[in-house]
């Protein structure tokens, strides 16, 4: 299916004097990628245990930096990798608005937890609008 799509602006205090990008910046903007994904689907991620029961706190994250940014505005695209019965894993990009390649990439698996802080399957409606931005027909496996 297709990504969902959103951008960020890279402010003075995100870099640097040299005009790297602090790596904490896209931590931040990936977060607000996902909270705009989150949005565009129904669903607000700080209500989700008042709507659904669940939380759906990051699990692991790993990301690379290819290349810095020469500009301040960035596209950010965000699709889901895989779903498992408990898990999803999301696969986030930043690149110059307008230019090919990415200057940040991210890999995150946030998992559904209960009130209890245990694993819990997907709630049907959040999986079934995750499904609609999936790019794999991979599942994972245990939570």
């Amino acid at each position: 299916m297709s990504p969902f799509r959103t951008s960020a602006k890279l402010r003075f205090y995100d870099m640097d004097r040299a005009g790297m990008v602090f790596h904490g910046t896209y931590t931040r903007i990936f977060q607000d990628a996902f909270e705009d994904l989150m949005e565009d689907i129904g669903f607000i991620e700080k209500n989700l245990e008042d709507t659904l029961n669940v939380r759906v706190p990051v699990v692991h994250h790993e990301m690379s930096f290819p290349q810095p940014p020469t500009g301040d505005e960035l596209s950010l695209s965000v699709t889901v990798e895989a779903l498992g019965e408990s898990s999803a894993t999301f696969q986030l990009e930043a690149r110059e608005q307008g230019q090919g390649d990415p200057v940040a990439t991210a890999r995150i698996v946030r998992v559904c937890i209960g009130p209890d802080g245990d694993p819990v399957p997907i709630p049907e409606p959040l999986r079934e609008a995750w499904e609609a931005h999936r790019t794999e027909t991979q599942t994972l496996e245990g939570p």
